[in-house]
């Protein structure tokens, strides 16, 4: 009796990967299994892989929130930042409103104190940057929650406000926050709490 013996056609993946066998016309894939170890086996030697920057992350995500706004037929709230050239906290901030879905407008002022009158933020009110945004003042580290509550509710105060820069607040996150709250004023200068905020250590 005559034993035939199989012909396997063996080929090679660049760079010394995962052979695959084809067998009389018919493709023979490795395990998946074996997939991950060589993936494994190649991040041990440190050799090159695909990453994604943070950059494209966020710029991924902001695309998105602003495409979940124009799948219900609005447009993305416009909002403007009024700040100092030099704040990097401000510039996280926006950063941090960008995520949420929306368009912002960035303005570098020699003299943010002169804005913050101008759209008569109390004096101990003040934090770094100021916005405006549907009708709005926005003072500083207010999480993009609660400007979009603000909008949809839409109740009769000047805007918001968190004073100071408490460590935490979205563009503030650190080790080591503490609660903090959520203000609305008024042209008069009066203020309630509308929102109290748990710190966060990530944007």
């Amino acid at each position: 009796m005559v034993m035939r013996r199989s012909v396997y056609n063996r080929t090679f993946a660049p760079g010394g990967g995962g052979r695959s066998r084809q067998k009389r016309g018919r493709i023979e894939r490795p395990p998946l299994n074996e997939s991950f170890e060589r993936a494994r086996t190649a991040d041990k030697r440190g050799l090159p892989m695909k990453t994604i920057s943070r950059r494209k992350m966020l710029l991924a995500i902001s695309i998105v929130a602003s495409a979940s706004y124009r799948i219900r037929g609005q447009q993305p709230p416009k909002v403007d930042v009024y700040k100092d050239p030099t704040c990097g906290c401000c510039s996280l901030w926006v950063t941090h409103m960008k995520m949420r879905g929306f368009d912002t407008t960035v303005m570098d002022v020699p003299d943010i104190a002169a804005v913050k009158t101008k759209y008569h933020v109390p004096n101990q009110l003040r934090s770094c940057h100021t916005a405006l945004v549907g009708g709005y003042v926005i003072e500083g580290h207010v999480p993009a929650t609660d400007v979009q509550r603000l909008l949809k509710q839409r109740p009769k105060v000047v805007g918001l406000a968190v004073p100071g820069m408490p460590i935490g607040s979205p563009g503030m996150e650190g080790q080591n926050g503490r609660p903090y709250d959520v203000l609305t004023f008024d042209a008069a200068g009066k203020t309630t709490v509308f929102s109290t905020q748990q710190p966060s250590s990530h944007a």
